[in-house]
């Protein structure tokens, strides 16, 4: 386990004025490609070889082209000092996507496998293939080490890590992270969500991740750690206000889950996920999940104001819950283009609330809740090839939600007609699923039971009027100050809409 009280705990992100900094090498030619490698193993809370991320382990494969910079203006001074990065050759590209595949293949649903990949990259064997016999000397293990060129690497340099079917020698973490405020993205502490998740211990105090530029994500970000009884909160710093393509983008780009919420026994808190935008690359799979959440005992997950961007059927799920004990409060989330439900809660408990959310263009069914007893209310769902509203018929409450086939709750939210409702079902428009003001939707809902639902996903405050609430994620109603700087942002090109 890693010390309760590191010099990192309840700190903000190391001052970069500790570190020294790269000098940019320039280059036309964005082609370069990185490994980003643990240090330490992660705090094993199952006691498991197989349950936890461990020492020499890769957690992300950074490709220049993707984040549209050089190696070094991605990976900050802390992050290689928290992790060690290695250079690799591009054109192994595909290899390294498939080492960081959870380790057992067979167990690709079920989340602790994601915490272990299928290789390691002894630092042993870098120091003798490199001459470099500083990277296998503990002392300096903590230290921050520049870019190491490791673009002679063979594929028979990487180790199975199945093979080591015990725990082999415990490498402690001596950097994990206990609770603090840190940011994620290029240039800054973490690269990318992986390695943050890959990198946080047993809590003692609130943990807090900002997104702060658009993350391309190779492999799964698993956060299984430990809540005791402090809240986890991730969040963006630019988020979309339900624009397409608007605010920091996450692009899942593998065939996996994207992001797994997946909190262990301890003292129940709540994981707070909202202002995300997540999308599908054109290389994911079509059966998992852009956020599957797991949990083992009554943990609140608060997730909202969430675009998720299957793109194509690239991923089969937007949103999927799979816990009976997990305590799922949802709203203002749009789905959309997923290959098999936009969001599918196939399990939560009775005190699980979904509301005002938007889901369009299903392979399958448009919003499905597996025969939960949970309390669903001011949902929309249309353009489906399935049910668009499936497998209702256990839950508590199932209030005034709209359709385009007959699913809806009642009649005059049934059969709707999608152009009628919404101002655009083109995902590059602005007016993407904004409600039609005046539509059968504009203020067929009911009043929300989420005390935090009080505004629509696009700023509007909710109720829209005197008591008026829409279904789905959007409400007709003046704009907000902030709203109006994302609508600029989103006409003058600048997708941060800070003009």
């Amino acid at each position: 386990m890693a010390r309760p009280l590191s010099r990192r705990v309840m700190a903000r992100p190391l001052p970069k004025s500790r570190f020294s900094t790269f000098s940019t090498t320039s280059t036309t030619v964005l082609n370069r490609a990185a490994l980003i490698i643990k240090v330490g193993d992660k705090p094993n809370v199952l006691d498991r070889q197989y349950a936890t991320t461990k020492h020499n382990m890769p957690i992300s494969l950074i490709m220049e082209r993707d984040w549209g910079k050089t190696l070094e203006e991605i990976i900050s001074p802390e992050t290689r000092t928290v992790f060690r990065v290695v250079e690799v050759n591009p054109l192994l590209e595909s290899f390294y996507m498939n080492i960081l595949q959870p380790l057992n293949p067979d167990q690709a649903l079920d989340a602790r496998w994601h915490r272990s990949k299928k290789c390691i990259l002894p630092l042993e064997t870098l120091a003798t293939k490199l001459n470099r016999p500083d990277l296998a000397d503990a002392d300096k293990r903590y230290e921050e080490t520049p870019l190491i060129d490791g673009r002679s690497l063979n594929t028979n340099d990487f180790l199975d890590a199945l093979a080591f079917t015990t725990p082999y020698n415990v490498v402690e973490d001596r950097l994990t992270i206990n609770g603090g405020d840190y940011n994620i993205g290029s240039g800054e502490t973490y690269t990318t969500l992986s390695a943050f998740a890959a990198d946080i211990a047993v809590l003692v105090a609130k943990l807090k991740g900002t997104i702060t530029s658009d993350i391309t994500e190779t492999s799964v970000a698993n956060f299984d750690h430990p809540l005791n009884g402090f809240e986890t909160e991730l969040t963006s710093d630019a988020e979309s206000y339900g624009y397409p393509n608007v605010g920091h983008i996450v692009t899942v780009n593998h065939n996996l889950q994207g992001i797994i919420i997946n909190i262990p026994s301890g003292t129940p808190a709540t994981f707070h996920f909202h202002k995300f935008y997540l999308k599908s690359s054109a290389s994911a799979g079509t059966s998992s999940s852009l956020i599957q959440l797991f949990a083992t005992i009554s943990h609140d997950v608060l997730i909202h104001d969430v675009m998720l961007d299957c793109n194509g059927s690239k991923h089969g799920y937007g949103l999927q819950t799979s816990a009976t004990d997990l305590t799922v409060k949802a709203f203002n989330i749009i789905a959309w283009d997923a290959n098999y439900s936009n969001c599918k809660f196939t399990l939560a408990n009775s005190n699980s609330i979904v509301e005002n959310i938007t889901g369009y263009n299903s392979g399958g069914d448009g919003i499905s809740f597996n025969a939960q007893v949970l309390s669903a209310r001011n949902l929309l769902s249309f353009g489906n090839s399935g049910v668009d509203l499936q497998y209702t018929y256990n839950l508590t409450q199932f209030d005034k939600c709209a359709s385009e086939d007959n699913s809806g709750s009642e009649v005059g939210l049934q059969n709707l007609t999608p152009a009628n409702i919404v101002n655009s079902l083109d995902d590059t428009n602005s007016e993407f699923m904004n409600i039609t003001p005046g539509s059968a939707i504009d203020g067929a809902g009911t009043t929300s039971i989420l005390i935090e639902n009080i505004e629509g996903i696009r700023n509007n405050t909710r109720p829209n009027g005197s008591s008026e609430v829409s279904c789905g994620a959007t409400e007709v109603g003046l704009m907000g100050l902030r709203k109006k700087s994302y609508l600029r942002g989103y006409l003058t090109g600048n997708r941060r809409g800070m003009v």
